[in-house]
């Protein structure tokens, strides 16, 4: 990966509210399309997810895929159906031949998600290549501090437990989008997030005892590009006008970036996007 590259991971942890078949995988694709655009690669992470999470406990884990477990959406019909049951978690004691299975994790079901971004690798023209498909690793270092320093301060945001009251669930959610968040920040580089993962961080600026947050967007005009096909999207990029306001893009990020350390955010943003010429707001 170049320095002077913008880059957009999409993990799966983050997105796997969305990650079903019908409407919102069409706006996943849309996101998708509309990234290709305004970023020089795209991260798409590898993989299966499983998730099950309840009241009273929850799991979480990707697998590969394998011909005995092909990469494939998860219906509406199929996430309901795993709703409302109940699931176990058992583990065998270490150095133990022969024993019994003992039961770490029961509860009834309020989320039952199977994930993956895989088929979209099926869509992509020949010529794609922006997208990879890669697998991460769990948070170290700085990653695994900013990573639980967050999880610590988002499980006491009273703000967030409102907004997902179920516990295991809440947990779950924080836990998937705050190890995507590390990764992502250690590594210089930008991550999406579904709705429901992104109320983690929305709620950070409603906790007013804990995060204290203030914040600040600044408004871009772009065509509905997400409803073009892959080939069209694949043309655009090879345009020099896209690559010139891809690179205007990550010049207001990092000059945005710089003066905001100094204290006044938004008036960094603000001074940020006048300096770019061609980049106006409407």
């Amino acid at each position: 990966m170049a320095d002077d590259e913008s880059v957009l991971v999409v993990p799966l942890r983050s997105n796997a509210h969305t990650l079903v078949a019908g409407a919102p995988i069409a706006a996943m694709r849309r996101r998708l399309k509309f990234a290709s655009l305004c970023y020089d690669r795209l991260f798409l992470e590898t993989g299966i997810l499983r998730v099950q999470a309840g009241p009273t406990g929850s799991s979480s884990f990707i697998v590969p895929p394998s011909g005995e477990d092909p990469p494939r959406w998860q219906t509406p019909a199929e996430r309901h159906a795993a709703t409302g049951v109940r699931f176990a978690i058992a583990i065998t004691p270490d150095n133990t031949h022969g024993a019994t299975p003992q039961p770490v994790v029961s509860s009834d079901t309020t989320i039952a998600w199977t994930a993956t971004l895989h088929p979209f690798a099926d869509e992509l023209p020949s010529e794609t290549d922006w997208v990879d498909f890669v697998t991460t690793r769990d948070p170290q270092g700085q990653a695994k501090q900013l990573e639980q320093q967050w999880t610590r301060a988002d499980r006491r945001n009273p703000a967030l437990e409102e907004a997902i009251p179920v516990r295991f669930v809440r947990q779950t959610i924080i836990n998937g989008t705050n190890h995507d968040l590390a990764l992502a920040t250690t590594a210089h580089v930008a991550a999406t997030s579904d709705r429901l993962h992104a109320q983690v961080v929305a709620q950070r600026f409603n906790d007013e005892q804990g995060w204290k947050l203030q914040g600040f967007t600044v408004p871009l005009l772009f065509p509905r590009a997400g409803e073009l096909p892959w080939t069209a999207i694949a043309e655009l990029r090879h345009d020099r006008r896209m690559a010139w306001f891809r690179a205007k893009l990550r010049e207001v990020e990092a000059e945005a970036m710089t003066e905001a350390a100094r204290g006044d955010i938004e008036g960094a943003a603000r001074n940020a996007y006048r300096g770019c010429p061609g980049l106006r707001r409407t």
